[in-house]
């Protein structure tokens, strides 16, 4: 069973993401194994009275405004910066100063939809402070992206941006824009500082650190042309451009064991003492948490770890969340129940679970992949037993206790929500996917 809600929006095309591995079709198979209802899936948000199950959960770009409350940036139908209508929308990130970053599919008349990245500013209003993200002149015939799908764009600080997309051969590559420069930072037969090539980029995979440091998913190999000697990996890209591999399938794993794969995608972040990376991952063991640093990993969380719900059973292949300060989130089932746990200075602790009551006259059913706040506050989508789906918050700090976010209700969000859309920055800042 697992708890990875990253897909990329189905309303209309009924398309998951593409991760460029096997691992993401047997991770819907448990999905739909594990999830008897849709929502539990594809959740919504929305107030507990006010829930539009069966609505287009990805027709509007949501975000934080001034005041906490989301705000629509964007909505199907609405003209689009540099011509055309908005068709389509992919997966929404959110900068470190609160800015939006989507690709969104825009139609021209009758003509071929085409996909194309867009920038809102902090706080826009709808329809107000978008642009295109990309100057068309940085595109080169050297270095030109081609976008298909949504190539789920990240944001760090001072607008730079980064994703994962074929260029004009058809082969994924890794796309850095800054200061008004497009460049292709990394592509397929990239060396990585351990010696290997790297033989595919997993699309949807990337998360970026404010510094613009990248982590992702992919395929590496020693030089071999043999498709069977490729590894699924997770690796990691500085502001240079170096590659390292964080752990690798086949490579031994800090619970002196071996890592099997089904890594989930990776969260980063980047503190004084050097790069963080958050993943979990299947080893010859079991599953575990692992977090890694400065060239080495640890495991922080693993099967069979005891929790006050009873011994960690699963843990899951969504992406954690992650601070700079080491505080890490993740979901899990423990003996059956699920679970949100969190780790803070070495510390495990019960965040969230299965069947405590919601504040109203419902209980928890299902959770969504966590985002954290630099003051410890956890937000995710939350399904209950009733079938409504808001946004939730738990507080680090009385953890046991969760609470119902401001933003979620006493601002009136009454909003259908796709549950694998959400971004969260460090600074409480959020983005969505939504319905009307």
């Amino acid at each position: 069973m697992s708890f990875c809600f990253r897909t990329v929006p189905g309303s209309r095309r009924q398309r998951l993401a593409m991760l460029g591995t096997s691992a993401s079709a047997v991770l819907l198979a448990m999905l739909l194994a594990f999830a008897p209802n849709a929502h539990a899936v594809t959740f919504m948000l929305g107030s507990p009275t006010n829930v539009g199950v069966g609505q287009d959960l990805t027709s509007v770009v949501y975000a934080s405004g001034p005041n906490g409350a989301a705000v629509r940036l964007a909505k199907l139908g609405m003209d689009a910066p540099g011509g055309g209508v908005f068709s389509d929308f992919g997966v929404p990130t959110v900068a470190p100063d609160g800015a939006v970053v989507f690709a969104a599919e825009v139609t021209v008349g009758k003509g071929t939809p085409e996909w194309n990245i867009f920038h809102a500013a902090p706080n826009a209003a709808e329809g107000r402070g978008l642009a295109l993200a990309l100057d068309p002149k940085s595109v080169t015939p050297s270095c030109s992206p081609k976008f298909k799908i949504d190539p789920y764009p990240v944001i760090g600080s001072g607008g730079q941006i980064a994703f994962i997309a074929p260029d004009t051969a058809g082969k994924s590559t890794l796309f850095r824009y800054i200061d008004g420069e497009l460049t292709c930072a990394a592509r397929i037969g990239a060396p990585t500082a351990e010696g290997n090539l790297v033989r595919e980029f997993n699309f949807g995979s990337a998360q970026m650190t404010p510094d613009g440091e990248l982590a992702f998913l992919g395929l590496v190999d020693g030089g071999l042309f043999d498709p069977a000697k490729r590894r699924f990996t997770v690796m990691v890209t500085d502001s240079q451009g170096v590659i390292h591999e964080v752990a690798s399938a086949g490579d031994p794993s800090p619970d002196n064991g071996n890592y099997v794969g089904d890594f989930s995608l990776p969260a980063i972040a980047s503190p004084v003492g050097g790069t963080l990376v958050a993943f979990t991952a299947q080893t010859s063991h079991g599953h575990g948490l692992f977090l890694w640093q400065n060239g080495h990993a640890i495991e922080i969380v693993a099967t069979g770890t005891r929790t006050p719900l009873g011994r960690v059973s699963y843990i899951s292949t969504g992406r954690p969340g992650l601070t700079a300060a080491g505080l890490v989130a993740v979901s899990a089932v423990c003996e059956g129940k699920r679970a949100l746990l969190e780790v803070r200075g070495g510390q495990l602790s019960l965040a969230m679970r299965e069947g405590h009551p919601t504040g109203y006259g419902s209980r928890i059913a299902y959770f969504g992949d966590p985002g954290v706040t630099a003051s410890g506050h956890i937000l995710l989508g939350i399904a209950d037993d009733e079938g409504r789906n808001v946004f939730y918050e738990a507080d680090a700090a009385a953890a046991h206790t969760p609470s119902i976010t401001n933003s979620a209700l006493a601002y009136g969000l009454a909003t259908p929500m796709f549950g694998g859309s959400l971004a969260v920055n460090e600074q409480g800042a959020y983005t969505f996917l939504g319905g009307e």
